[in-house]
């Protein structure tokens, strides 16, 4: 079985962390990572995907790329219908039950973190386990659309990935705003976390609004618009700002 994690960026610059650590921990499937930008041409970005002959393709879905995005799943699932289409990402983590309902050439959506539904998902298309197991997914049974139970985050520290951090000969800093335990850092690595600060990351301060904050006194305020982009993505604006992010 062939797998592509694909996305179409803002901007080549961009890199899309997500689909990177998704295909890292699905590592026993060997997902092929894919990126395009918004800026590439739409029927070249088809003819690329379907060159690939994968089994499935899940795309990576924000709201600079969500309206391209259907309309390359659905190119690509006419002239493959084999073609097993997911959609995941912040664009979709809040509407899985309508993309389905709107789209019928999407087979399936994951809500929130991908890495461990993802991996789940790929088991249960090998017949190891049904899609009822497969934790945050919305999927098609007989005509009838069902969604499991969310995934919590659970333990990051269980990623793989995570341990790389250990091994670098250089200082780290991980920036992001979901909650941590007590599991003590290692001296090379930083958290900047708003939690560990007394701030709720949930509402107050995003992951990317973390990482601005790291390097805005670096003479990089330009970039503010990042941090507006990810509290954005993260639902954080709705009723306007607070904490933080205001």
């Amino acid at each position: 079985m062939k797998i592509i994690l694909a996305t179409l960026n803002a901007k080549y610059i961009h890199t899309n962390i997500a689909i990177r650590t998704i295909a890292r921990y699905c590592k026993e499937f060997d997902p092929q990572v894919r990126e395009y930008t918004i800026n590439d041409d739409v029927d070249s970005i088809i003819a690329s995907l379907h060159s690939e002959k994968a089994d499935v393709i899940g795309f990576s879905c924000y709201i600079w790329n969500i309206e391209k995005v259907l309309y390359i799943s659905q190119s690509l699932k006419k002239v493959n219908p084999n073609l097993k289409i997911v959609l995941g990402g912040h664009e979709v983590s809040h509407s899985a039950e309508e993309i389905l309902k709107e789209h019928q050439y999407i087979n399936f959506v994951i809500s929130g973190e991908g890495e461990k539904p993802f991996l789940m998902l790929l088991r249960a298309l090998c017949g190891e386990i049904s899609f009822a197991e497969v934790s945050s997914l919305a999927y098609r049974e007989e005509n009838e659309i069902k969604k499991t139970p969310f995934f919590s985050n659970g333990d990051i520290n269980e990623y793989p990935f995570i341990k790389e951090f250990n091994t670098y000969k250089h200082d780290v800093i991980v920036a992001d705003h979901h909650q941590v335990d007590d599991t003590e850092a290692e001296s090379n690595v930083v958290h900047l976390n708003p939690h560990l600060f007394g701030v709720d990351g949930s509402k107050d301060l995003c992951g990317a609004g973390a990482a601005y904050l790291a390097i805005r006194d670096l003479n990089k305020k330009h970039l503010a618009y990042y941090a507006l982009v990810g509290a954005f993505g993260d639902m954080q604006g709705q009723g306007g700002f607070t904490g933080v992010n205001k």
